[in-house]
């Protein structure tokens, strides 16, 4: 089986998302309230919920800048070697 088919099957079983006007993740439009923040009552407990999911972002963030610094230097290296 082709990469290509591997991708078109894989779109074929995600269901449609809808974001959450709570927290801002996406989750299932056939779910009647957010999984992630349907259990967080308070607002600050719901503050506390936003600041760790943009912590999570800027990490994965940094984590990817990294990896294209580290790839680049491993390019730059090859071609000299080369």
């Amino acid at each position: 089986m082709s990469i290509g088919g591997l991708s078109a099957r894989a779109s074929l079983n995600q269901k449609p998302t809808k974001p959450c006007e709570r927290c801002g993740l996406r989750y299932p439009i056939d779910e009647h309230a957010c999984p992630h923040c349907k259990d967080i009552k308070t607002e600050a407990d719901l503050a506390l919920f936003k600041e760790h999911i943009e912590s999570q972002k800027e990490a994965g963030s940094n984590m990817g800048s990294i990896f294209f610094v580290v790839a680049l230097i491993l390019g730059v290296l090859l071609y000299f070697l080369f």
